[in-house]
Parts: structure tokens; C-alpha cells; sequence
């Protein structure tokens, strides 16, 4: 890693100096992963399954909070304009932020079902993405918890969604109950698009939320575009 331009690149976009040491620092300790690979690797060498193990695997072997080392990744990624990865380290750290969120957090839910899935394990986004993926999974939960099958999937699209940095409590609701209850129901609309449609639910039904900025529309379908399928319906 060229630390000094590296440095700089931080200084224009604004980071303070206690940021900047810290995105290097954990930057660093990326590649030193990197290089403890066999056969060894540099920064520039990495791949998505480089940044996937270092979360999954080592970082939870070392104890470490991956979320923050990520951001220096993320950063190191947009100063290579290295979009593949920059976009990997934003999806794995909106996937660490999941084992945190709780079920019950989103707008809507039934709060009796979601102490039923607490009494089997199940309490946050992440936890139900990993039980819940496939029809198969999905009924399987519904004879374990009594829980309607079409309800296990409402939650697991809201999970999904999730994933979306942003698209959490009141702001999932408002995606999956305008109909945008999927990527691929995203992605299929550009921008200008996904803001009417949003807007029109909201004047039709009276949500009270906002509505969906340009910047955000932006940055939702990017992020729905590139993030891995990994709901079958």
C-alpha cells in the first residue's frame, strides 16, 4: 500500500487525521491477512472471497469488530477505484450490521410471531436470513414455530432488504409495502421511476414517511444491482 497517497486521497475526502490513522491501521491489517494467505497476496491481489473470510472466518477467530476495519477497506477500494471491492466491503458491512438488528425493529411486525422465532433462536435479521433462504427452509420453520409460511417470508424480504444500507425499520416497510419487496423489483425501475412510484404509494395510502430522495434512489438500485442473490422464492 502506498500509505502516503493513500493519506492524501483521505485528506480530500475531508476524513480528520484520528480517521485517517485508523482506515490505514485497519487497512493494513487487512493486507497482512492478505499476505498470510498461501499462496501470499497484496491488496490489489485481493478478491471478493479475500474480503468474505476475513469477516466470516478470522475476523471472528481474532474477536475483532470487522464492521470498523471495513470502512478503511471500503475507503482503500474507492481509492483504487476498485468498484468490484468497494462494493464487497459495503455489502459485507451492511451483513455484520444484521447479526445486530432485531426482528422486531422493523416498522410492522407481529410482535407475537417475533417472540416466537426469539424462542427458537431466531431474533435478528441475520439469524432468519441464515434459516430462511429457500421454500424448503421456510416451511420448515413454519412447523417448527406455527408461524404461516407466507408471514416467515414477509420477514425474510424485509431482511433482505435490509441489506441495503438505509433500508432498515420504517424505510423497509416503505420499500416492501410499495410493492418493492425484492432486488430484482428494484433494479427494474431507474431512478425517476422509483421515486413516483414511491411518492404515489405514499399520497394513495398516507404512510407516514418520507419520501425517496434522488441520491437515495441512486444509491438503492446500485446496491440492489450488485448484491448477491441469495433468496430463492
Amino acid at each position: 500500500m502506498d500509505e502516503d497517497d493513500f493519506r492524501a486521497f483521505l485528506k480530500q475526502k475531508k476524513k480528520p487525521e484520528n480517521t485517517i490513522n485508523s482506515y490505514i491501521n485497519r487497512t493494513k491489517t487487512f493486507e497482512e491477512f492478505l499476505s498470510s494467505r498461501s499462496p501470499p497476496k497484496g491488496l490489489n491481489d485481493a478478491t471478493r472471497e479475500d474480503i468474505e473470510e476475513f469477516v466470516l472466518e478470522w475476523g471472528k477467530e481474532q474477536g475483532i469488530n470487522v464492521y470498523l476495519y471495513l470502512w478503511g477497506i471500503q475507503f482503500y477500494y474507492l481509492y483504487t477505484k476498485d468498484l468490484n471491492l468497494y462494493n464487497t466491503a459495503n455489502e459485507m458491512k451492511e451483513w455484520v450490521q444484521l447479526e445486530k438488528y432485531k426482528l422486531k425493529d422493523f416498522e410492522g411486525v407481529n410482535e407475537e410471531y417475533i417472540k416466537i422465532l426469539g424462542s427458537i433462536g431466531i431474533k435478528t435479521a441475520q439469524q432468519l436470513l441464515g434459516k430462511g433462504r429457500t421454500p424448503t427452509e421456510r416451511k420448515e420453520l413454519t412447523k417448527e414455530s406455527g408461524i404461516p409460511v407466507d408471514y416467515i417470508l414477509e420477514l425474510v424480504k424485509l431482511s433482505n432488504l435490509a441489506r441495503i444500507g438505509g433500508l432498515k425499520k420504517k424505510r423497509a416497510r416503505l420499500f416492501y409495502d410499495a410493492g418493492f419487496d425484492t432486488l430484482d423489483k428494484i433494479t427494474a425501475k431507474d431512478t425517476n421511476e422509483l421515486i413516483n412510484e414511491i411518492e404515489t404509494f405514499i399520497e394513495k395510502t398516507g404512510f407516514k414517511g418520507r419520501g425517496v430522495s434522488t441520491s437515495e434512489a441512486k444509491y438503492t438500485i446500485s446496491t440492489a444491482k450488485f448484491l448477491q442473490r441469495i433468496i430463492e422464492y
